[in-house]
């Protein structure tokens, strides 16, 4: 297990720099996305998106919205299926696909429309005076494509280390123990992790499909502490219940496994040998690029979307001021393979940087525009 905690540390110490996605999908902003062709209903099977613990894409911001876009743009589409429902006339009766934030829309007027003959889907077109924009759509209409969405993992799905493998799944990593619960639960702890908790049906779906495939069992971090009611091992809180409301089995049984066959969760022993699988949290992804932020004021540091993390682009302006009688002063530290243009209070251009330099706007308001290709940054200060 030393072997395995000290990969782990390797694993924490470069998270930031190595993001990216398994095979066959394209890392965009911090989602992994595919795109699949057109005559997909969207409720038809899209078991392959699915069996990697995806969803349908969904959008929470205007970056993401923008990022989409470009991405199905570029595949030569000019609508696609979004991850998201409505049920009502108001985008705030719409849900995401994810159980994400679903506070942002950017809803063409008089939509959402789920009656007459719109319906509950929503579709985003990406070419033509209406881009960017979201419609109700017919859930059964076949003529548009989906992008299938996942989280952003290490550099490679998979490691291994003295014979384990070693899954990363929306940051986290996984890897399966032998053993008691008991027993996983302080071999996971050396890894400073727990035995699993699940939180998510797409995380269920990732653990049946990427961990359990054999044994066909795998025991989860649960445990029985009042008649029905169970508690994680993380000490997380019980925000998502997939168990088997039929379970024939014992109920004086106090763990709970997960079974591929029906993807529920069922009563089993706890002091049995058992494969367990160890989850260990990795550090969250952040931003400090500053990414469109329409007041940033000087002194200040930014730099394109996703600085430092590997694969990590969007396209991103800024709007720096200085107090009143000062001017504003930029000095472009770093530049790679990128270029950014400066433009004064009125909009004029005024500088094309593609190198390190400075430049001296001529009061104290300006706007510098990244168009998302390769990196930089840059300070901002009252000249």
């Amino acid at each position: 297990m030393k072997v395995i905690f000290l990969f782990l540390s390797f694993i924490l110490s470069t998270l930031s720099q190595n993001l990216t996605c398994m095979y066959g999908y394209d890392l965009v902003m911090n989602k992994c996305l595919r795109y699949y062709g057109s005559d997909n209903q969207i409720h038809s099977e899209i078991y392959e998106c699915r069996l990697f613990g995806g969803t349908l894409v969904t959008i929470n911001n205007a970056i993401e919205n923008r990022a989409v876009v470009q991405y199905a743009s570029d595949q030569g589409q000019d609508r696609i299926w979004l991850g998201s429902y409505c049920f009502g006339n108001s985008s705030s009766s719409c849900y995401n696909d994810d159980y994400s934030d679903s506070s942002y829309s950017n809803f063409a007027p008089g939509n959402p429309l789920v009656n007459g003959s719109e319906g509950s889907c929503v579709s985003m077109i990406t070419k033509g005076s209406h881009v960017g924009r979201w419609f109700s759509s017919n859930c059964n209409h076949n003529f548009y494509s989906f992008i299938c969405q996942l989280p952003a993992t290490l550099n490679g799905s998979m490691y291994k280390s003295a014979g384990k493998g070693l899954e990363v799944f929306n940051n986290s990593a996984y890897y399966v123990v032998e053993g008691s619960i008991d027993q996983a639960e302080i071999e996971c702890q050396k890894n400073n992790g727990h035995v699993v908790s699940i939180h998510s049906k797409q995380e269920n779906d990732f653990i049946l499909n990427r961990m359990a495939l054999v044994p066909v069992y795998v025991r989860l971090g649960a445990k029985r502490v009042f008649n029905s009611s169970y508690a994680w091992a993380d000490g997380t809180l019980w925000d998502f219940d997939f168990r088997d409301q039929l379970d024939f089995m014992p109920e004086s049984l106090d763990c709970l496994e997960i079974y591929t066959e029906h993807q529920l969760w069922s009563r089993t022993d706890c002091d049995t040998k058992a494969s367990n699988i160890c989850k260990i949290p990795l550090p969250p992804i952040e931003d400090h690029s500053h990414c469109n932020t329409t007041l940033l004021m000087s002194p200040s540091t930014f730099t394109s979307y996703g600085y430092g993390m590997q694969g990590l682009q969007s396209a991103c302006s800024w709007r720096i001021v200085a107090p009143g009688p000062y001017q504003v002063n930029l000095q472009f530290l770093e530049m790679r393979n990128s270029s950014v243009t400066v433009l004064d209070a009125s909009g004029k251009q005024i500088a094309s940087v593609n190198s390190t330099v400075k430049v001296l706007a001529p009061s104290n308001i300006v706007t510098v525009v990244h168009n998302g290709r390769g990196t930089f940054k840059a300070s901002a200060q009252a000249f």
